[in-house]
């Protein structure tokens, strides 16, 4: 059974807040990325699958990373809360 954070991160469950699209710097350095990305293919096409590969292999690493902050930052919260109202 999955951990209610978990369900939160995961987008399982609804929540009050949601970000509706991502700023400017991020799409400037989304755009560098994917230009980096283009020239190094360019520049060496038959390590496309591996490179693909290692791409994939970093979202799953990343991802792993940002749901573990998630629960940290979640859980520290919460903890920050119940201080604050004299329960901890």
């Amino acid at each position: 059974m999955k951990s209610v954070i978990d369900e939160l991160y995961n987008g399982d469950r609804s929540t009050a807040i949601r970000a509706s699209k991502f700023g400017a710097e991020y799409k400037k350095t989304f755009d560098r990325v994917c230009d980096l990305e283009q020239k190094l293919l360019e520049k060496i096409p038959q390590f496309d699958a591996l490179f693909k590969e290692y791409q994939n292999a970093e979202i799953d690493l990343a991802s792993l990373a940002y749901q573990y902050e998630f629960e940290k930052g979640f859980k520290s919260g919460v903890r920050l809360a119940l201080e604050v109202i004299g329960t901890a």
